[in-house]
């Protein structure tokens, strides 16, 4: 109960706070007392939120003239916005366009409706143009939750089940039968840990990789000794031979996305911007194709194999394209 109280209070003084800027914004000098009675609060707890929180809002790289600057003189207050915060939003063709991928996939509701008008009223007529033309060209895989639901079907009736999946790491689509013992979500996606009558053995599938499932009339019964709780770990696959280390650079324009979905223990800041990306894999192919619509924004600093395989791929790219 204790822990609910605290968090019902931080909400509130979130909302506090977030009422408070644009009124304060839009009533230049407005009274401690005034301002108590709007945001629903004493006067003490005001210029408590004034001084411990608002002060501390900023945009990167927080520099002083990067914060919110709170002038409070007797019993007034005025705010002055850091210089970023008057700039209108200027979004790159590549945030427009995961924004509106975004927004599109729930396009049923009316709030993304209204957010994509909004988003392409703040996009300069050249950006507009180039996200409404990728934007033409992105399809959509059905969402992985219906593959689930069914997988939690089959293994409630302990049926098997018939599976095409696609295997990153090898790059193949394999069609095997399959006996779900059990679905775990980890690290942002959904698995299903089942024996593979194909390899023989209890393996991990991830769901949103799996591009059919028929279920079959043949049942089976999960063993003793499966413990679900053994995939809660870091890694969810162990490679059974040890792997290669890899490093890749990327420079400082791309470094915030792909920080984004790594874990930060595999990466070295760099003093330009850039970072560097460290991890083991078994197999190449799987992360040669990651890499390459990436350009020259990343390069591959380690192994000389993988850098060599790189380089194969490309030059078979460039011979597909030479005139006749």
């Amino acid at each position: 109960m204790a822990k609910k109280n605290a968090s019902d209070k931080t909400i509130r003084r979130l909302n506090r706070i977030l009422a408070m800027i644009p009124y304060i914004r839009q009533h230049p000098n407005v009274k401690i007392g005034e301002l108590a009675k709007v945001v629903g609060c004493r006067p003490s707890e005001l210029l408590q939120d004034l001084s411990e929180r608002v002060l501390l809002c900023g945009v990167p790289p927080y520099l002083p003239n990067d914060y919110i600057d709170v002038h409070i003189q007797g019993d007034s207050v005025r705010i002055r916005f850091a210089e970023h915060f008057k700039r209108p939003v200027r979004f790159t063709m590549q945030e427009a366009l995961a924004l509106k991928v975004m927004l599109s996939s729930v396009a049923d509701s009316g709030i993304s409706k209204g957010l994509l008008s909004k988003l392409d009223g703040v996009l300069s007529s050249e950006t507009k143009r180039k996200v409404r033309a990728a934007h033409g060209r992105i399809g959509f895989l059905d969402h992985p939750m219906s593959t689930l639901q069914q997988v939690e079907r089959a293994l409630q009736a302990r049926r098997e089940i018939e599976i095409e999946y696609y295997t990153a790491g090898r790059d193949a689509m394999t069609t095997r039968a399959v006996r779900p013992y059990g679905t775990i979500f980890h690290h942002g996606f959904w698995y299903m840990v089942a024996y593979c009558r194909l390899r023989k053995k209890e393996l991990p599938f991830r769901v949103d990789r799996i591009k059919s499932l028929r279920v079959l009339d043949s049942t089976y019964k999960i063993p003793k000794r499966f413990d679900l709780s053994r995939y809660e770990r870091e890694e969810m696959y162990i490679p059974k031979h040890p792997g290669q280390d890899v490093a890749v650079r990327f420079d400082a324009e791309l470094a915030r996305w792909v920080k984004e979905d790594v874990p930060p223990g595999r990466i070295v800041e760099q003093e330009d911007g850039g970072i560097v990306l460290r991890l083991t894999t078994v197999h190449f192919e799987w992360l040669v194709r990651w890499l390459l619509p990436f350009g020259d924004h990343a390069q591959i600093t380690s192994p000389p194999a993988l850098k060599k395989r790189m380089r194969e791929i490309c030059e078979e790219t460039l011979r597909a394209y030479k005139d006749p």
